[in-house]
């Protein structure tokens, strides 16, 4: 696993670990989905090399033998989010295969 990734995994599992205690409950997420996430966030770090992870949340949602991870920018303070994106950058939706791992889809917000 190169730098970038394991950084980027070790950020997404503060942000779990982080909700987890703020919300007392337990979160958990099957090593299949988490390699879903790595393969959605590949393709993002690629096709926005300069878009900052801290500025964004990611979404999970199920979707039988898919899972779509959605990575949507917060809106700077002061500002209103209308979906598509912000200063922080565009929202992607990417829909990975639990199976293969491998891009079925990227959409974009509007």
């Amino acid at each position: 696993m190169n730098n970038s990734l394991f950084r980027l995994l070790v950020f997404f599992l503060v942000q779990v670990s982080t909700l987890t205690a703020m919300s007392k409950e337990t979160a958990e997420i099957p090593g299949a989905d988490l390699a879903c996430v790595l393969v959605a966030a590949r393709h993002f770090q690629v096709e926005y090399p300069r878009a900052q992870l801290r500025h964004f949340v990611v979404q999970l949602s199920s979707r039988n033998k898919e899972l779509e991870i959605v990575f949507v920018p917060i809106p700077p303070p002061g500002s209103t989010y209308l979906g598509g994106g912000n200063e922080s950058g565009e929202e992607v939706h990417y829909v990975i295969s639990r199976t293969s791992h491998k891009l079925i889809r990227t959409t974009y917000g509007r």
